[in-house]
């Protein structure tokens, strides 16, 4: 799998994730489902753009902010970007 870009956004108690392509999403859900809470089971697409999902895991308590981030990082297939994006 080739490396894709992952938008990590805080808002508040909650982070949304945003990636590009169906493969990319379904792949970074099921890995980020053994480790976090997803709000969504499945990505929501956006009407904008119809190859771009996004999806939110909260930040909160036992699933931090610094604990995603590092999750993401730690994925070598995600080149993690942060903000508003």
């Amino acid at each position: 799998m080739d490396k894709f870009n992952v938008w990590l956004r805080p808002l508040g108690d909650w982070c949304r994730i945003r990636v590009s392509g169906a493969t990319n999403a379904g792949w970074l859900l099921q890995h980020l489902g053994q480790t976090f809470t997803l709000k969504n089971g499945n990505p929501a697409q956006e009407t904008h753009d119809p190859d771009v999902f996004t999806f939110d895991v909260p930040c909160d308590n036992g699933n931090t902010r610094s604990r995603l981030e590092k999750a993401l990082s730690s994925m070598q297939e995600v080149n993690l970007m942060m903000g508003p994006e």
